[in-house]
């Protein structure tokens, strides 16, 4: 992964081939001291991870699917479980035929390039286990919340 342009606020990100999008940038993240925040991608994958979250079971259903694809949007969030960085996000990917598959994704890796602009909040989303959901949800913080 390779920062782009930065303003402290905004950071544009380049991941290339064979780089995993999620673990960068929780990595990014934490070298920036992120504990909130947002991002969205665009670019080509050789892999991803995408999950179904079934509430009554209170499970993801993963689905590896191995094969080059357009990354055509992945929005996530930046929040924290338990003071260590965690990330959240969704995407929709297309294949050859323009065939759209998307989820909750755990692994995004890269064929050619992913650019990545990450958007930095001040202060922490702090994520709690739900017991109702069995979802870590974030939770309001002693500043700056309602």
């Amino acid at each position: 992964m390779k920062r782009i342009l930065s303003d402290g606020e905004r950071s544009v990100l380049r991941f290339d081939e064979g780089e995993e999008v999620i673990t960068g940038v929780i990595k990014f993240c934490n070298e920036a001291q992120i504990k909130a925040g947002s991002f969205i991608a665009v670019g080509a994958c050789q892999q991803v991870i995408l999950s179904y979250y079934d509430l009554e079971r209170k499970v993801y259903e993963d689905h590896d699917i191995k094969k080059e694809m357009e990354i055509v949007c992945v929005h996530g969030n930046i929040g924290t479980v338990n003071g260590s960085v965690i990330i959240h996000a969704h995407g929709s990917f297309s294949d050859r035929q323009l065939e759209v598959k998307g989820g909750h994704i755990k692994k995004l890796i890269i064929s050619a390039t992913a650019e990545v602009i990450l958007t930095k909040l001040s202060g922490e989303i702090q994520r709690l286990l739900d017991e109702k959901t069995g979802l870590r949800l974030m939770t309001p913080s002693q500043e700056g919340a309602d």
